[in-house]
């Protein structure tokens, strides 16, 4: 499946982890402590808020997700594809997610923020899951290290391990760590004006 992926798709996938970790570092700093670009940590949150009886953390949690979800679900409906293919509305997208982390920086509250970021997330993650066949994620990076494990493990038994789908796994994983470094670096100057 790798090996059908275009050239390309290293390069911008790298742009968008970046952008993704750079999003959610911001998020965790300025909302919070909330991640909206991965929600395994966030679901447990849930129940965490739930056992201390924090109604309200629950609900910006839940809210988060369930934005997530939307945000993925409205990618769906605008690539309605499980494969790159050319006018496709990615650039769409694009600019879509671009107008939600900017109506981000300009209202106020945490929900609306976490909300209008996890929206952008959710967009982001889905269009990259349907242009590679749901090889790539960009907002997490999870099971990109589950991969490398396991062609690492492929590779310590002798097994072949394809060069260009370690190059992807490295590319998202760099693009990610780069992106949250980098927003982890510029948020104590720059604030959400980092996005």
């Amino acid at each position: 499946m790798y090996r059908r992926l275009p050239w390309w798709v290293a390069s911008v996938t790298f742009v968008l982890a970046a952008s993704a970790g750079c999003v959610n570092v911001v998020a965790l700093h300025h909302v919070a402590g909330v991640a909206v670009a991965h929600h395994s940590g966030t679901s447990a949150g849930v129940a965490v808020a739930v056992a201390e009886g924090d109604g309200a953390r629950a609900a910006l949690l839940v809210g988060v997700v369930l934005a997530f979800m939307a945000g993925a679900a409205i990618s769906g409906a605008t690539v309605q594809a499980t494969r790159f293919t050319l006018g496709r509305r990615y650039g769409v997208l694009l600019l879509a997610q671009a107008a939600l982390i900017g109506a981000a920086l300009a209202v106020d509250g945490v929900t609306a923020v976490a909300v209008l970021l996890a929206v952008s997330s959710g967009m982001q993650n889905a269009m990259a899951t349907s242009y590679s066949g749901a090889i790539v994620r960009t907002t997490h990076v999870t099971g990109v290290i589950t991969d490398l494990g396991i062609l690492a493990g492929h590779r310590a038994m002798g097994l072949e391990v394809p060069a260009r789908k370690v190059g992807l796994l490295l590319a998202i994983l760099g693009g990610y760590v780069g992106g949250t470094a980098a927003g982890a670096l510029a948020v104590p100057s720059a604030g959400m004006g980092v996005l």
